[in-house]
């Protein structure tokens, strides 16, 4: 009986326990539901209640004024030299680069040395290797750059010892292209030696006949026309003789007319022989000299043509052998090896390497050899920026790898167009400008990153306003003063002011333009409304402004009165009860919308209200706030996050 009544027993109690624990769940399930909803309830109350924007104050005073316009450059050498390759390769792929000095190193050029009449190109080699392995020399080289080596020695005049060896090149295709030249010289040598002959020859002939053969031949003539004129005279002779015999009847006619005859013979003979010299001097004479200065011109044009190929040929082997002279690259003036590597603008790949195995073509730089005293940063101003910068300002150069150390600068070149942009990169125009380093420290190095402040304006001891306290209106300037009126109560006051320069944070008050306007102005020691544009609607814009077609702030010709209770101090959290700005509070779109489109966007609020705020009114998140969602919010403002400065003041 007592077991099984234990036994019974014991389930009731097991359901009692269950039954208990189910209840403390659900009242704790219960308490932590109301809890929620109570959080809920709260954050949805809080976002319907419009937050106070605080006043930030500034307060006036007289400080330094600099605009400097600052951006980024690099370093380089304002008497940088191009060493480049100058051989003319008989490879289209250029010359093959053997050896290298090494980057970074610092050169020297050529330089005058005395002499002392005793020494010879290979002890003066010797002694500059020696004194400096960078040298490099050789006796060719020596003479190379002293075509009168040896005599200037003897004299004792000075010598030119070459710069610094750079970069030797390869020569073995120029030394297989010298010999395979000097084969065509030679050839050509020879078909000169050949027409030069030909042209003795073609001159002696001509001597032989007028010194010899001619002579001859006119000799013989002369020689008949001696015997004919001889002959001729003793015919008549013969002939007058027997005329008077025969009239004396002792020659008959027959014989008479004999005599006669031989005397027409021998006129016959003898006009024949002069006939022979006439055609001799005047005809064949001329006939042979022209066919002999016809062979001795020929001869000498072919003579004319193969001396030219010989001198086209020899001026190959010229160009050859200062292209072979052009292989040891040599410094033309003291500075520091900077590589001239080449990389592609486009697709930033390599182009071509200073290092052995690359190839230079003719013309290409691969050396730049900078002064590192001096010195100058190339930047590239903005637009924006551009129309502030002038030659002659002063520059402050700060340069990442020389921390601490202050550089001074000034701007010698502002270029008046702009530097070339791509295609795909900012369609911002930027514009060269030239820098000169002044005192250039020894550590400093082409290529070094550099940032660039250029002073663009400064004044001494002028009141500076912020420049978000200053709203402009149809090209008039207004801010808001914080003053007290007869009863020691605070309000804001609306001052239209003239501006002067300004920086990207500060402008100059014009005191001398407010005055020559006849407006009020502010003055040292006010105080005014920094965080302007959340308080914009305070502001009083007269109706008579010009330019009335433009958007103006505030309502024109009302009077704003100030919050009763002090301005709160920088850092202060408002009250829970505090008021808004007078003036500030109404419709958040009037407040806010500064481009009449009828809602608000994030740039048009106030830079502390711009994340939370725009977040939790913005319920259709469209990046606006219309007046459907500044009307749910009771169409207040935002407090701004953080506060203002200490006391106030700037």
């Amino acid at each position: 009986m007592t077991h099984g009544s234990l036994t019974s027993a014991r389930p009731s109690t097991l359901l009692c326990r269950r039954t208990g624990g189910a209840a403390v769940f659900l009242l704790i399930a219960l308490v932590v539901i109301g809890l929620l909803a109570a959080g809920v309830w709260y954050m949805v109350a809080q976002a319907s209640v419009p937050e106070e924007i605080q006043i930030i104050q500034f307060k006036l005073v007289k400080a330094n004024f600099e605009h400097v316009v600052t951006e980024q450059g690099e370093v380089e050498s304002s008497a940088k030299i191009e060493v480049r390759c100058e051989v003319d390769s008989p490879n289209q792929g250029g010359t093959e680069i053997i050896w290298v000095i090494e980057e970074g190193a610092d050169v020297k050029g050529p330089k005058q040395v005395a002499t002392l009449g005793s020494e010879t190109a290979a002890s003066l080699a010797n002694k500059y290797n020696l004194l400096d392995n960078k040298y490099n020399l050789s006796e060719e080289d020596l003479r190379i750059a002293n075509p009168t080596l040896e005599e200037n020695i003897k004299q004792r005049k000075e010598i030119t010892i070459p710069g610094h060896l750079l970069v030797t090149l390869n020569k073995k295709a120029l030394q297989d292209a010298r010999d395979n030249q000097n084969k065509a010289v030679v050839s050509a040598q020879s078909s000169v030696t050949a027409s030069e002959n030909k042209w003795t020859q073609a001159t002696i002939s001509l001597e032989e006949y007028l010194k010899g053969t001619f002579l001859q031949e006119k000799q013989l003539v002369e020689s008949e026309i001696l015997v004919a004129r001889e002959q001729n005279g003793r015919a008549k002779d013969t002939a007058k003789f027997s005329s008077r015999l025969a009239a004396l009847g002792f020659l008959t006619a027959e014989q008479l007319k004999a005599d006669l005859f031989a005397v027409k013979q021998a006129e016959v003979d003898l006009a024949l022989a002069l006939s022979r010299m006439d055609t001799l001097e005047n005809i064949s004479k001329k006939k042979m000299e022209v066919g002999f200065q016809s062979d001795i011109k020929a001869a000498q044009a072919d003579v004319d043509a193969k001396t030219a190929i010989l001198e086209q040929e020899q001026s190959k082997l010229d160009e050859i052998d200062l292209n072979l002279t052009k292989c040891d690259i040599r410094a033309p003036a003291e500075g520091q090896v900077i590589y001239h590597n080449v990389y592609s603008s486009r697709s930033g790949r390599v182009e071509f390497v200073v290092e052995a195995g690359s190839r230079a073509r003719e013309r290409q730089t691969i050396i730049d050899l900078p002064n590192p005293k001096l010195m100058q940063v190339k930047a590239k101003i903005n637009e924006a920026g551009i129309r502030y910068v002038e030659d002659e300002q002063e520059a402050v150069i700060n340069i990442g790898a020389l921390q601490g150390q202050v550089i001074r600068g000034e701007v010698i070149k502002v270029n008046q167009i702009p530097e070339p942009s791509s295609v795909w990169g900012s369609q911002v125009k930027e514009y060269g400008t030239i820098i000169k380093i002044i005192d250039p420290p020894e550590t400093i190095r082409s290529g070094m990153t550099a940032e660039v402040k250029i002073l663009v304006e400064r004044k001494e001891k002028v009141l500076l306003l912020p420049v978000q306290a200053i709203q402009e209106v149809a090209g008039h300037f207004f801010c808001l003063v914080n003053i007290k009126d007869k009863n020691g109560t605070d309000r804001l006051e609306t001052r239209e002011i003239k501006i002067g320069s300004s920086n990207e944070k500060m402008i100059i008050f014009d005191e001398a333009a407010t005055k020559k306007a006849k407006l009020t102005g502010i003055k040292e020691n006010d105080i005014l409304v920094e965080n302007l544009r959340a308080h914009v609607g305070s502001l009083i814009i007269p109706r008579n402004l010009k330019d009335m077609h433009l958007k103006s702030i505030g309502k024109k010709g009302t009077t704003v009165e100030a919050p009763k209770k002090p301005l709160p101090a920088a850092g202060d959290k408002p009250a829970d009860n505090q008021q808004r700005p007078a003036g500030g509070g109404g419709n958040m779109i009037d407040r806010f919308d500064s481009d009449g489109d009828g809602k608000i966007s994030a740039q048009e609020l106030p830079e502390g209200m711009r994340d939370g705020f725009m977040e939790r009114r913005d319920k259709n998140k469209d990046g606006f706030i219309d007046k459907e969602e500044a009307a749910a919010t009771g169409g207040g403002g935002g407090r701004q996050p953080g506060g203002g400065r200490p006391g106030g003041a700037r």
